[in-house]
């Protein structure tokens, strides 16, 4: 109002109260003069809390209703983000798995699908590498298997080799002690004569047996896969005359074998044969023989008295049976063969031997 009545229009708002105040100053007629002055004011007040409680309102519907909103819309940026992330994870450990044929779906061009992009490309050299490493892989076991098959060709020439010095060796130096010995009793005692004789005689039907035996080995592995059946045959005959000892024999040969295969199983079973005549018991034995493209399998049982496998068997076992079934499993394993033994006491015994193959036939040029 002062200011007013000093030529000046003036006004005011008073925030606490809300209400407002408008003056002006009134002149005379020549315009020199204030004669006075007019205004009014106005309570915004209770306009403005009006206006407050309507925002508030306002507000809270507006919050309450922003919250399902700004949730979905919180949901969909997560799935945005994860989605990819979990198919980015799952690829990621089907590739450490070693599964190279895992699709990546992330369809976007930002870091997520550059990301896939990358995962994808060395999923693709990964298994690319991965078939090369195989045939590699295959072409050095290839290599190896027929190296190991010439070197155990070799191995078997050796030991027949040594087989013939030991065997025979021992065979006539025995015989070279009794002929000493049958000379001086023919000079001192005579009469005991005949009886050294007849150990002469015994000694010379064990190397007959023994002869045979080489011969048969030898040619075992010379032999053609069709002549298997009939050495093993005349084998199986002439140890089992005269036993009481009865046999049956299944070969069911479907394709060819490699020497070093044939060799190897005829002296199994010759040997498993030698072991049931002087140490099993048995009157019975079979010996079932499959021989595919994949595999040679075979199998050697007896109705003997068998042995506890649970226990230390070589323990219990003379010292010749224990190398006899050792030698066997060395000879299986050699070729990489998988050697079985399976015994109980009272069920007898069998031996099971398996060479897989694989993708090879099982025959190579010798």
């Amino acid at each position: 109002l002062l200011d007013a009545m000093g030529g000046q229009s003036a006004s005011e708002y008073v925030a606490s109260t809300g209400y407002y105040y408008y003056y002006t100053p009134i002149f005379s007629e020549d315009g020199l003069k204030v004669t006075g002055a007019i205004g009014g004011g106005y309570d915004f007040g209770p306009l403005l809390k009006s206006h407050q409680a309507t925002f508030a309102k306002t507000y809270r519907i507006f919050f309450l209703l922003s919250i399902p909103f700004f949730l979905l819309l919180a949901y969909a940026v997560a799935e945005w983000v994860t989605e990819p992330i979990s198919s980015l994870t799952l690829a990621a450990k089907k590739i450490s798995d070693g599964d190279y044929t895992q699709t990546i779906k992330v369809n976007r061009k930002d870091e997520f699908g550059k990301l896939a992009n990358t995962l994808m490309d060395m999923q693709t050299k990964l298994s690319s590498f991965q078939q090369e490493m195989e045939m590699k892989i295959k072409d050095r076991t290839d290599s190896l298997r027929a190296i190991l098959r010439v070197a155990v060709s070799a191995r078997e020439k050796n030991r027949l080799a040594q087989e013939l010095h030991d065997s025979l060796g021992q065979f006539f130096a025995s015989l070279n002690i009794k002929i000493e010995h049958c000379l001086r009793i023919y000079e001192s005692n005579p009469e005991k004569l005949p009886e050294r004789l007849k150990e002469m005689r015994d000694i010379t039907g064990q190397g007959t047996d023994l002869t045979r035996h080489i011969i048969a080995n030898l040619h075992a592995g010379a032999s053609e896969d069709r002549e298997i059946r009939s050495v093993l045959n005349q084998f199986l005959k002439n140890f089992t005359e005269g036993t009481g000892i009865t046999y049956n024999l299944s070969a069911d040969i479907r394709h060819p074998l490699e020497i070093s295969y044939r060799t190897t199983i005829y002296h199994i079973v010759t040997e498993a044969v030698i072991n049931i005549g002087k140490h099993s018991g048995a009157d019975y034995f079979s010996i079932d023989i499959l021989i595919t493209e994949k595999a040679a399998l075979l199998k050697i049982s007896d109705n003997g008295s068998g042995f506890n496998l649970k226990e230390d068997i070589f323990n219990n076992l003379k010292k010749e049976r224990k190398y006899g079934i050792l030698s066997m499993k060395k000879r299986v394993e050699d070729l990489g063969g998988d050697f079985l033994l399976e015994s109980s006491p009272g069920e007898g015994t069998s031996i099971k031997i398996n060479f897989d193959f694989g993708l090879e036939n099982g025959k190579t040029k010798n």
